[in-house]
């Protein structure tokens, strides 16, 4: 799966923003901000919420899924993912096979790296020093 694909899965179901270089119809290239509202198959396109990043425009916008040439997800960031979308994709994988080809797999290695994240002891490293304080007088 490429990594723009993995970004909008993640950014579906993580309920993220996702910034994205896209290049419109005359060549050029335009970086949005997009908030994924639903996927039309038939067309290859997605309806998002998007913010122009250079103009601080928003609203909504349909964009197509091959002329995204980069992606990363904003960390922090909250958009709330259309539930009928969610479940549309869960029922019919088939149906997005243009994006997505092995969800499974990824929900699976998100969910193990997570764990491996998490599987830390915790402890403190930071300490600092007082001045003129003599460790012989204590």
């Amino acid at each position: 799966m490429k990594k723009v694909a993995k970004d909008i899965f993640k950014a579906i179901y993580e309920e993220k923003w996702l910034a994205i270089e896209y290049k419109n119809q005359s060549g050029q290239i335009t970086n949005y901000w997009i908030g994924v509202r639903g996927i039309n198959a038939n067309k290859q396109s997605i309806s998002v919420d998007g913010l122009n990043v250079s103009t601080l425009e928003s609203g909504e916008l349909t964009i197509y899924y091959h002329s995204i040439q980069n992606s990363n997800i904003i960390d922090g960031s909250y958009h709330q993912t259309n539930p009928n979308l969610i479940a549309d994709l869960e029922e019919h994988p088939s149906k997005y096979a243009f994006i997505f080809q092995n969800t499974v797999n990824l929900k699976l290695l998100d969910y193990y790296a997570q764990c491996n994240r998490l599987d830390t002891t915790p402890y403190r490293k930071d300490y600092a020093l007082i001045e003129a304080l003599d460790l012989d007088v204590i």
